[in-house]
């Protein structure tokens, strides 16, 4: 086998070319001899073996089709028989399955035939010429792959240095780029359910994607943890290659967590060793992967270790050696004992925190390496001894064993103890049911009446969560108060009310007052609970409001008779008295008259006499006035009936009005609360009788009221009817009289038309006071209805009437008022005929709106202060043609309204009549 440089043209290189068809076989090694080969062409499988067995053949070409055997069979008999010579297939028929096959055969070349095989003479030369390379530097190829494998060595070395998983992804397919023939390669991660591209060489057209974990190649090499090669990836089942141009490839898993391929565009790259050397890189991988993962890991701990050691609010001391010597102590340690880290390493911790010698804890000596060591102890500090639970365990290191101590001060925890075991002597004492619960809500003390309540043993009810014998909401009720109690530093304490089923009582309602406990600190430390019973209070809360409904009802009751009944209902509903009367007093008789009589009343006692003067224990309390009760009425000397079956009785005053009874069968059943209830009953009814008699008073004068308009009405009807009249006829005359002067003529005629005006004057006069009058009368009446009046509208009509040359200013701004619009015209219409009266025609009016109604003004003298209350009276007046009505209509009409009317000064100096129709 030749030594010569491969690259360099060789002199003479044999080849055998077996085609069984001599002539064929001639015309291809005649071509390929014109391309710096001596060809043999020989047409049986037999000559050729002779051939490569007997001379120094650089190459053995073959086609695939032989006369009772193929190219690949005669190969593998070859190779079986220990020859090595290159051989390349010519398949006439081959296909991509030959090939593939081909390259399993250990076959150096596969050359397709297009048509005849003399048209594939050039691909063929090269694969030949190729063949013999390969084969003529096999002790190059040796020198290489040892190279390899120490490549391989410095890799390995190189993988420690690496820091992060990604760095080493990276720097594998490097690696494995520098080692192997590769068109691109890659390194898969699995992650959230894909193999993620996390390092490449070289680039696919697409880019790299990922893969299912059970897709492709990729995928099966993950699933299995087999590694896999393919001399010929077109015709890999599973494969999906990127481009047409990759051949061959190899994919070998890389730990439990990826894939690594490489892929090449020639077929048949790789070998078995390629494959090997992969594997090795890939295990090269995951051990660094794991390294660097166990270091970080190892790290996080360390550094977890470092903060909870450091941060830890409990005291930590590590120790070494019998004699307990400081390694390290931690902030907490320091804070608690008061003494520095650099004081204390290296020195015996007894010697610091013993109070005692004989308190020495030796975790190794007590328990050895398997066990945690649990105590309390006593220790001292800088200021002060405190009280710890101390946890420690043993290790055993290097050269002696250290100790770790866990300090956790529990003096206020005792001291709470001793505390709540006093707490627990105070709660017992209590008569109101008592609890104590914890941080964590649970019962931590109950007192004696607390577990009559409940109907259980106090230490079946300690450690119970309370909802097991409260309902949830009570519960969570209480929660809520105490979350509130601690937000607000104001309030120690706070109340809520819940219904209890007592087991030896029955039901009850009652008053929870809590409050939380706070430890030294200030920190919520649990909660303490005392339930009253207030099932009489709200008993009472009940019968104050239905006393004061039934008030109420007592001041809407029309009339005393119904106030009487009324009342009897109030005393049995709203105080549970169910025997009950009112009495009162009737002139007539000097005597108390029964008017009123509750139902169980009138059914024990039918009907009840007259009290006169002097008669029994009620009459007493009338003349007395004040409220007396008896707790057995048989045993006074004064009682008017000896034998009654009435036993309690109470009597209450009624003022001048007379008095309310109240009666019982039973001995002492009125106690001071029923009796001070029963006087704000009294004091209510007295009230309603005052106020029934006011407006049977008032009812009596509205009567007689309406009977004087009654009378002022026919008054007006005959003023209007007996007056006008004659009134009429003298208008009649008067104008006949003047017709008959203005026929007439002589010296007298003057004087009589003078006559006849002054004569027209008091008829004109009289028609003035007959028109006021009737107005008066009726402004005079009450309002039968209302509606929504718009003033501006009202103020321009009213105007209008009186006179339309008269200047009116209007306010837009004046709004609306519920009044009669009849009668506020007539407020305008007397208003400004006031005006024009007073200051005259040419007098301006301006009516305004005010916060509290409107104002008519004008912009005349004005009226002095001293006249302006009079100037409202009727008949007042200072025109010497003036009725005194005008303004007096507009007071009766303001009245009638329920509104207030004043004169005062206008802006302008003038008069304002100001109307307040808003008085709230």
């Amino acid at each position: 086998m030749t030594t010569e440089d491969p690259h360099s043209p060789p002199t003479s290189r044999v080849v055998v070319y077996l085609h069984p068809d001599p002539d064929v076989g001639d015309a291809v090694a005649a071509a390929l001899e014109s391309g710096f080969f001596d060809v043999l062409p020989v047409s049986r499988p037999e000559r050729a073996r002779q051939l490569v067995e007997e001379r120094a053949i650089d190459c053995l070409v073959t086609v695939f089709d032989l006369p009772s055997t193929d190219g690949l069979s005669f190969v593998r008999s070859l190779r079986s028989a220990g020859i090595v010579t290159p051989t390349v297939i010519h398949a006439v028929s081959g296909n991509e399955s030959v090939a593939a096959a081909a390259i399993d055969t250990d076959v150096a070349g596969y050359v397709p035939v297009p048509e005849t095989p003399v048209e594939s003479v050039s691909a063929l030369a090269d694969t030949v010429d190729r063949a013999i390379e390969d084969s003529t530097s096999s002790t190059a190829a040796l020198r290489r792959r040892w190279q390899t494998v120490e490549s391989l060595h410095d890799v390995a070395l190189q993988f420690e240095t690496c820091a992060t998983p990604e760095e080493t992804y990276q720097f594998a397919v490097e690696a494995l780029a520098q080692v192997l023939d590769v068109y691109t390669c890659v390194l898969y991660v699995a992650e959230d359910g894909s193999l993620v591209p996390k390092a490449t060489v070289g680039s696919l057209p697409g880019g790299w994607q990922p893969y299912g974990l059970e897709e492709g190649v990729a995928g099966r090499t993950f699933q299995t943890g087999e590694s896999s090669r393919s001399d010929h990836i077109q015709s890999h089942s599973g494969a999906s290659p990127a481009e047409d141009v990759l051949q061959s490839g190899i994919s070998v898993s890389v730990g439990d967590f990826g894939v690594m391929q490489a892929v090449s565009e020639r077929p048949g790259a790789y070998t078995e060793h390629d494959r090997k050397l992969a594997e090795l890189l890939a295990a090269h991988v995951s051990a660094a992967v794991s390294r660097i993962r166990s270091n970080r890991e190892l790290r996080a701990e360390r550094d977890r270790f470092a903060m909870l050691f450091e941060n830890v609010p409990d005291a930590i001391a590590i120790t070494y050696g019998p004699d307990r010597c400081v390694a390290d102590v931690n902030p907490a340690f320091e804070r608690a004992f008061g003494f520095e880290r650099d004081e204390l390493v290296d020195e015996p911790i007894d010697d610091y925190l013993l109070p005692d010698a004989s308190d020495a804890i030796h975790v190794v000596e007590e328990v050895g390496t398997d066990e945690v060591l649990r105590d309390e102890i006593t220790r001292q500090g800088t200021d002060e001894r405190r009280e710890y639970s101390f946890k420690g365990f043993a290790i055993e290191g290097e050269e002696t064993f250290q100790e770790y101590g866990i300090y956790t001060d529990i003096t206020a925890q005792k001291r709470r103890e001793r505390e709540l075991r006093q707490y627990k002597t105070l709660v017992e004492a209590v008569g109101d049911p008592m609890y104590v619960l914890d941080v964590d809500g649970r019962v931590e003390m109950v007192n004696e009446a607390m577990a009559s309540v409940l109907g259980k043993p106090a230490s079946t009810v300690v450690g119970s969560d309370p909802k097991t014998f409260m309902p949830a909401e009570h519960v969570d009720r209480g929660t809520e108060l105490l979350v509130s109690l601690l937000t607000d530093p104001e309030r120690q304490w706070d109340t809520f009310e819940m219904d209890v089923e007592s087991a030896d009582g029955g039901p009850f309602i009652a008053e929870t007052k809590i409050s939380p406990l706070l430890d030294d600190d200030g920190e919520f430390a649990g909660s303490v609970g005392v339930i009253r019973d207030i099932t009489r209070r709200k008993e009472r809360e009940r019968q104050i409001r239905d006393l004061h409904e039934g008030t109420r009802d007592l001041m809407a009751a029309a009339g005393t008779q119904a106030v009487a009944e009324m009342a009897t209902e109030v005393a049995a509903d709203a105080l549970d008295f169910p025997i009950n009367g009112v009495y009162l007093y009737d002139e007539s008789l000097a005597a108390l008259v029964p008017v009123a009589n509750s139902e169980r009343a009138q059914e024990l006692l039918g009907s009840p006499p007259v009290v006169e003067a002097g008669d029994g224990l009620m009459w007493d309390a009338f003349e007395t006035g004040e409220p007396v009760s008896y707790q057995d009425v048989r045993a006074d000397p004064e009682v008017m009936n000896p034998d009654t079956f009435v036993r309690s009785e109470a009597f209450v005053p009624l003022g001048e009005h007379g008095l309310l009874l109240f009666s019982s069968p039973n001995v002492d059943d009125f106690d001071d609360e029923a009796l001070a209830l029963a006087k704000i009953l009294g004091s209510n009814i007295e009230a309603a009788l005052d106020r029934a008699e006011r407006e049977t008073e008032l009812a009596a004068r509205t009567d007689e009221l309406e009977r004087q308009n009654e009378r002022l009405d026919e008054f007006a009807g005959m003023v209007s009817h007996d007056l006008r009249n004659p009134l009429t006829l003298a208008n009649g005359r008067l104008e006949l009289a003047r017709d008959r002067l203005h026929e007439a003529s002589g010296p007298h005629t003057d004087d009589i038309e003078a006559h006849l005006s002054e004569i027209e004057w008091a008829v004109d006069r009289m028609e003035t006071l007959i028109e006021d009058m009737l107005e008066l009368a009726r402004t005079g009446q009450p309002i039968d209805g209302t509606t929504a009046v718009d003033l501006p509208s009202v103020a321009a009509a009213a105007q209008r009437t009186v006179d339309a040359d008269l200047a009116v200013t209007v306010d837009d701004s004046l709004g609306e008022v519920e009044a009669s619009e009849q009668r506020v015209r007539a407020i305008f219409e007397n208003s400004f005929r006031n005006a024009i009266d007073h200051v005259g025609p040419n007098v301006t009016v301006t009516v305004r709106r005010t916060p509290d109604g409107f104002a008519i003004d004008d912009d005349g003298p004005g009226i002095p202060p001293k006249h302006r209350d009079s100037v409202l009276e009727t008949g007042y007046t200072t025109a010497s043609d003036g009725t005194g009505f005008g303004l007096a209509i507009v007071a009766d009409v303001a009245e009638a309204h329920g509104w207030e009317l004043s004169v005062e000064e206008s802006p302008d100096g003038g008069a304002r009549i100001r109307v307040v129709t808003d008085s709230s």
